[in-house]
């Protein structure tokens, strides 16, 4: 099944941690949540998501990126920005020593950043829980016999 496909039917993608970012620049997370499913809605302003690899994928305003499995990566205004934050299971986050950004960064329902106007802003859906949509796609018959 196409995780967009999975993810649009609706029916199995039930549990979305949501939550809106406002950051102004210079800022980077480290993602460690282990979330099989991550939906990221570029509004304003752009990021780069950054994987264990190092391959870098760039959002503007008006994109759209589906992170699917539990690899790390870096989520950023700029690749080069070293990380600050780190999101752990659970959507717990803190700093790189491990103190508490709960309400620090908190601004309001729903609403996390270290600024209330945010030259970045994203709607992030992350699809905490294990489900059809974040399973691995399943093989047919034919693909089952081409493959051995």
């Amino acid at each position: 099944m196409d995780a967009l496909v999975g993810l649009l039917d609706g029916v199995r993608a039930r549990g979305a941690f949501v939550l809106r970012l406002m950051l102004d620049p210079p800022w980077s997370m480290s993602i460690r949540d282990e979330a099989p499913l991550t939906l990221i809605c570029q509004t304003h302003g752009a990021s780069a998501i950054v994987s264990a690899g190092g391959d870098t994928v760039w959002l503007h305003a008006g994109d759209i990126a589906l992170t699917r499995g539990t690899e790390h990566y870096l989520f950023a205004d700029d690749p080069a920005t070293t990380p600050t934050v780190v999101i752990h299971p659970g959507q717990r986050c803190t700093t790189l020593t491990g103190d508490d950004l709960r309400f620090e960064m908190s601004l309001g329902v729903r609403t996390w950043g270290n600024s209330p106007s945010g030259a970045t802003r994203a709607v992030i859906c992350a699809y905490e829980g294990r489900s059809e949509v974040s399973a691995p796609p399943a093989r047919c018959a034919a693909d089952r016999a081409r493959d051995p």
